[in-house]
């Protein structure tokens, strides 16, 4: 992936200098002083402020471009906003059809490992992490088949002819992984003293006719208890990935059916003060290679398609070299657009 430079930024202090948006507050709000100290209305220090808290409380209203539309009290309501049951700004359908959700990659593949541990029992998990051992993983794979999507990218690098095995094999192992570490963090399973066991929420959304309930549940612990890692870490300066989870799905719902790339999202989705935030961090230790894209592509596009609420193609405008992984291009799907609602701006 290409490393983004930052445009040189104009000597102010830091906070002003982390953001474009917040420097265009503060030459506004600079202005606004200049502007009331200059004029006959200019009464007292105390007529100064209330004018200046008028001035703030109408640019927190307005829509920015930086945030996409979004104004800055939008913004301030969904960085760290709960998510249902808790409240906040967030609302995931409950209880759709199980038709409209059950071939998604993240319920298929989630069943798998519920009917698996129903029919074997508790299942050991490896001494050194928590995996499956290569004969249950292997039984899992096999249950699974290879009637995934055919555009999603781990069918496609598995029916990738030219992919070498060690790759296929570690996309194997790492898709078993992800979907065990998403049981335990949705509560469906359970590491007692032996293994892996189902708990009473697994054994109950086993049942087909559950899929939405399954759904949802995979949607809120994919953004909400999922551990991204380093990116759930904020950064000096700036909210964390996560913790801006709820703006970058926002800005993603809002964007038109155009495909776009990592790259194009990256700029697109992420907080400006955390994009600047993480170049910093990615110059001073000469990293060669864009950590933000790289994040956001695992922790947020990869979800996304899981769950059905992203559409991904094959980026066929350059070409690939044989046995490398596929490059893709992504956009909202209509299940994002009906099934995620958030209560900002003129989104309701």
């Amino acid at each position: 992936m290409s490393k983004r430079r930052l445009p040189p930024q104009p000597a102010r202090d830091a906070l002003v200098a982390a953001d474009p948006a917040i420097a265009r507050i503060h030459d506004e709000l600079r202005a606004a002083v200049q502007e009331l100290a200059r004029s006959e209305q200019f009464e007292s220090w105390d007529h100064l402020n209330a004018r200046l808290a008028e001035v703030v409380a109408e640019m927190n209203a307005r829509p920015e471009r930086d945030f996409g539309g979004l104004s800055p009290n939008d913004v301030h309501r969904l960085v760290g906003a709960p998510w249902p049951p808790r409240g906040g700004p967030v609302t995931v359908a409950r209880d759709l059809p199980a038709a409209a959700v059950r071939d998604h990659p993240a319920v298929r593949d989630m069943r798998v490992l519920l009917d698996l541990l129903a029919d074997e029992g508790t299942v050991a998990l490896t001494t050194k992490r928590r995996a499956l051992p290569a004969k249950a993983a292997r039984a899992w794979l096999a249950r699974r088949g290879d009637d995934g999507a055919p555009t999603h990218p781990y069918d496609l690098l598995r029916r990738d002819g030219t992919a070498p095995r060690t790759l296929v094999r570690d996309a194997d192992l790492g898709l078993v992984e992800r979907v065990v570490e998403a049981a335990i963090d949705a509560a469906l399973v359970d590491v007692d003293a032996v293994g892996l066991v189902l708990t009473e929420a697994g054994r109950r959304l086993r049942d087909p006719r559950k899929a939405g309930v399954l759904w949802e549940l995979l949607v809120r612990t994919a953004f909400t208890v999922a551990d991204f890692g380093p990116f759930a870490v904020p950064p000096i300066g700036a909210p964390s990935l996560q913790a801006g989870i709820a703006y970058t799905l926002c800005r993603f719902q809002r964007l038109d059916d155009t495909w776009r790339d990592v790259q194009e999202l990256t700029e697109l989705l992420v907080l400006p003060a955390t994009l600047d935030a993480v170049d910093r961090m990615a110059d001073a230790e000469q990293l060669e290679i864009d950590v933000m894209a790289t994040a956001v592509d695992l922790y947020v596009l990869m979800p996304l398609v899981n769950l059905g609420l992203a559409e991904c193609a094959p980026d066929e405008r350059e070409p690939r070299e044989p046995g490398t992984p596929p490059r893709f291009r992504y956009r909202p799907s209509t299940l994002m657009r009906r099934t995620v609602r958030f209560e900002v701006g003129a989104v309701h």
